[in-house]
């Protein structure tokens, strides 16, 4: 199982929310409320010149590969993000997150029309 950051979970989804973290970026996003949303597993995909849903690994994948993204970006503008306040700095989460899943959505269909 993996986080919305593409990390594996090694707790209890209830011991994690309760917890505080000792984790800069996780203490951010909840700090402003900008919580990455998590993807439907009936997220559609090209695998060639037909779309269908993604399998189970691909979706593992797909989670993996966007929240790694996300957490980069949010890594990287650490400082401008904290100086945000909460409703601009969750716009830009959600912004975020979407160009994130975008890129490991066609990095997925490519690894998809090679293994044809």
């Amino acid at each position: 199982m993996l986080n919305m950051m593409g990390e594996p979970v090694k707790s209890p989804p209830s011991i994690i929310v309760s917890r505080k973290r000792s984790d800069r970026v996780w203490n951010l996003i909840s700090e402003k409320g900008a919580f990455i949303p998590v993807p439907s597993r009936q997220t559609k995909m090209m695998d060639g010149t037909t779309e269908r849903y993604m399998l189970p690994t691909e979706f593992y994948d797909y989670i993996k590969m966007s929240g790694q993204d996300v957490r980069q970006r949010i890594e990287r503008n650490y400082d401008v993000l904290n100086k945000m306040d909460k409703a601009t700095a969750q716009k830009w989460v959600a912004k975020q997150t979407q160009v994130s899943r975008k890129i490991a959505k066609a990095t997925l269909q490519r690894q998809a029309r090679t293994a044809q």
